[in-house]
């Protein structure tokens, strides 16, 4: 088969990781098909191998990336007479083409299904509007009969169904690789018996959604109510001290309190998986959330924020507590609840239920 790959918006974050476990995987399928993967930059020329095409098309902004997804792919593909079996989107969005091949659309951006709203006009909100409010358009604008898509979660299968009248029978759930090495310290878990300062960890990038704000807003409220529990507590954030919420931690004067390490490698974050007492998840905007899974793994106590996502990810977890995401006040009594439990150190029993390889069942269940 001939199978077009279009990942033009790939450079960064969450979807270059995509495309580059996707390139991996067939890279090493080594199959008999021919793949033409359209990117925008040059890092993904090592994929280059017999069977993959890598193409740089410098699509990435958003109105090259459109005029590539309405006419551009179509045009390239009759100026070289390379006609596609399949066309796989990587990057939420359908393409122009005859409804005669099949499209795939590997959906994995929440934004447009939740509740929760942002305003036009404010600065750090703007993306997340047009997200919320134009982007949609854009996921279904070149949907036919012959589209499919896949989500990691159940709840996203059904918001889009319900959305944007998606049929249930065109939509597939694979859920996404998890894959830790626990390496548990007993030199961390013996220090940190004797020890009554109590660390808590959020891994998280600096979006507003990730909601780092309610935390703050926590930690103030327990200097309030408890000065001496205040004192013991420190949250360890994955952020730098050039970011929003290091700038609002100063303002509000809890620097002291809040450990900046930056952004830091994935072995390094498994290793505060570890050193800490629990991990909060506060974020209300995920389509997976794999940190909760990774702190479960870990056997920690998670206070995350209640919503569809967590519910469906870690809802028979017994080491979860679930929160008000917006609720200062429910964040710190929960806080609270658990640095005065007898039992904070208690480790929980976990089993990750998805054991195959995500782009495994994605080739068995689209490619074959």
């Amino acid at each position: 088969m001939i199978i077009f790959v279009n990942a033009t918006a790939a450079d960064k974050g969450g979807l270059k990781t995509i495309v580059d476990q996707f390139l991996t995987f067939i890279k090493n399928k080594n199959d008999s098909n021919t793949y033409y993967v359209f990117v925008s930059t040059e890092q993904y020329i090592d994929f280059n191998f017999k069977g993959i095409k890598v193409l740089n098309v410098n699509k990435k902004r958003w109105i090259k990336r459109i005029i590539w997804d309405s006419y551009g792919l179509k045009r390239w593909s009759e100026r070289n007479d390379i006609i596609p079996d399949k066309i796989i989107s990587l990057q939420n969005t359908t393409v122009n083409y005859s409804e005669k091949v099949e499209q795939i659309v590997y959906l994995h951006t929440p934004i447009p299904f939740v509740n929760h709203k942002w305003k036009f006009f404010k600065k750090n909100e703007l993306k997340l509007w047009l997200y919320k409010n134009i982007y949609p358009y854009f996921i279904t604008f070149y949907k036919n009969q012959n589209t499919f898509f896949i989500v990691q979660t159940n709840w996203l299968k059904k918001a889009l169904n319900k959305k944007l009248n998606i049929n249930l029978e065109n939509i597939k759930v694979i859920r996404p690789n998890v894959e830790i090495e626990k390496n548990m310290d007993e030199k961390i878990i013996n220090f940190k018996k004797g020890n009554k300062t109590k660390v808590f960890f959020y891994p998280a990038m600096d979006y507003v959604y990730k909601n780092h704000t309610v935390l703050l807003e926590a930690l103030k409220i327990i200097e309030d109510i408890d000065c001496e529990l205040y004192r013991q507590i420190k949250i360890t954030f994955t952020l730098d001290d050039k970011s929003d919420v290091f700038i609002k931690a100063e303002r509000l004067g809890l620097t002291q309190k809040i450990k900046f390490l930056g952004n830091i490698p994935f072995s390094e974050v498994l290793k505060n998986y570890s050193k800490a007492d629990a991990v909060l998840f506060p974020s209300y905007i995920e389509t997976f959330g794999l940190p909760l899974i990774e702190a479960a793994n870990y056997s920690k106590k998670i206070i995350c924020a209640d919503e569809e996502y967590s519910r469906e990810v870690i809802g028979k977890y017994k080491g979860a507590s679930f929160v008000n995401s917006m609720s200062a006040n429910e964040w710190a009594k929960e806080i609270i609840h658990f640095c005065k439990s007898e039992n904070n150190n208690e480790l929980y029993n976990y089993e990750f239920s998805n054991l195959s390889d995500t782009w495994e069942v994605f080739y068995n269940q689209t490619l074959k």
